[in-house]
């Protein structure tokens, strides 16, 4: 007769029978090297990744001497940790060292070594030895510190190419400006000429893709266009800029090929005669807020530089006293709204005709405040926002 006391130790019996079973599988599928050594450094239990690591059936760790895992330049420095584990100096030795695998290959572990406690054979001491595998880890570690270490190069480069005055105020102009890179570094660069003073050129450009690679392309076409200027400076009018985007087209394909497309934007502005000349090259429409309120807006269809051979159309409009113009980059729509909607140029057009006429500063505040507000929380930047602005300034304000 079976009695409850029985069934209670068969019951115990049972579950620790079902640990156990349970507990080896886990030592053998665990994601890193795990092994019981002796004194002496001999395999007594092992699992498959140790195995595996060494091409070894399962069956053919035990006996197999741990020491001969380690090449003899790296042997003595893991002979050192266990020593002070047998000796009870230290009671985790924790190290990082190579092994070579079965294949040659050189693999980057982090080993914990220490007593195997509650297990004790007749005569010894056994240790427990874990290694993690970080040789992937360590690259992606390094890949990204060097990637870190670009953009940094980058941004300084970027940083000392866009104009140190993010807002300028000369005797007839006034401009305003926003900048925000999607990442660290940015694909968008603008630059503000007044090298005529009665004729100055804005320029933005947005070239294609993201990261470093985009932003070095915006780099090369900073650092070209100072070089461009100076060979332009016998030429006037539209045949400079005409030759300006021609240089840089020509410029951007020999240094960097085909791989990213640049659209550029530029408004020369002729105050003599109370006109803009608008050149686009791939860009987004110009918006022109006039001093009454009225939003004008000059579209240029063409294709961006690189892509295709350089063809440029210029649109002439007027431009009074108190009259304002913004050249923007795609990222300042490219976003969803707090419907989920796709942001796009019909609701950019209907934020600048809602604000009244007020200094371009504040205007372009506006604008900037509004888009944030609109935009979905949580949803990305996904692409660099430049949004430039110029004003005429009216001569009875100048001096205010």
């Amino acid at each position: 007769m079976i009695t409850r006391d029985l069934q209670a130790i068969h019951q115990i019996v049972t579950v620790f029978e079902k640990s156990k079973i349970q507990s080896d599988n886990l030592l053998d599928t665990l994601p890193f090297v795990f092994s019981v050594i002796d004194q002496n450094g001999q395999i007594l239990r092992g699992n498959q990744d140790t195995a595996a690591l060494f091409n070894l059936g399962f069956e053919n760790l035990i006996g197999k001497s741990f020491y001969s895992f380690f090449r003899e330049e790296n042997l003595d420095t893991f002979v050192a940790h266990f020593d002070r584990v047998k000796m009870g100096e230290i009671e985790h030795a924790q190290f990082d060292l190579s092994i070579h695998d079965h294949a040659g290959n050189e693999r980057t572990f982090v080993w914990d070594l220490s007593p195997f406690k509650g297990v004790r054979s007749a005569r010894m001491t056994l240790f427990k030895i874990v290694g993690r595998d970080v040789t992937e880890f360590r690259k992606q570690v390094a890949q990204s510190t060097s990637i870190a270490k670009e953009m940094e190069v980058t941004k300084a480069i970027q940083t000392m190419l866009l104009p140190k005055e993010a807002q300028t105020v000369s005797s007839q102009f006034k401009l305003a400006t926003y900048y925000q890179p999607a990442e660290q570094v940015g694909g968008d660069w603008w630059w503000y000429d007044e090298t005529d003073p009665s004729s100055p050129l804005l320029l933005l450009a947005d070239v294609s893709g993201h990261g470093v690679g985009a932003a070095m392309v915006t780099a090369i076409l900073g650092a070209s266009y100072h070089m461009i200027k100076q060979l332009t400076q016998g030429l006037q009018g539209e045949a400079k800029v005409q030759k300006i985007f021609e240089m840089i087209h020509l410029n951007l394909i020999e240094t960097s090929g085909h791989d990213n497309w640049v659209c550029l934007s530029a408004v020369q502005v002729l105050r003599d005669q109370n006109q803009i000349v608008y050149w686009n090259a791939g860009g987004l429409p110009l918006f022109i807020k006039r001093k009454e309120g009225k939003l004008d807006i000059l579209r240029q269809v063409s294709r961006p530089l690189v892509s295709s051979p350089v063809e440029l159309k210029p649109v002439r409009a007027p431009l009074l006293s108190g009259d304002q113009f913004f050249l923007f980059s795609d990222g300042v729509i490219d976003f969803e709204d707090l419907d989920g909607a796709t942001f796009n140029l019909n609701k950019l057009k209907r934020i600048f005709e809602s604000y009244q006429h007020s200094p371009i500063q504040l205007t372009l505040d506006h604008v900037i405040k509004t888009l944030t507000a609109l935009q979905k929380p949580g949803s990305p930047v996904n692409d660099d926002r430049t949004l430039v602005g110029m004003e005429v300034i009216e001569q009875n304000s100048i001096n205010a």
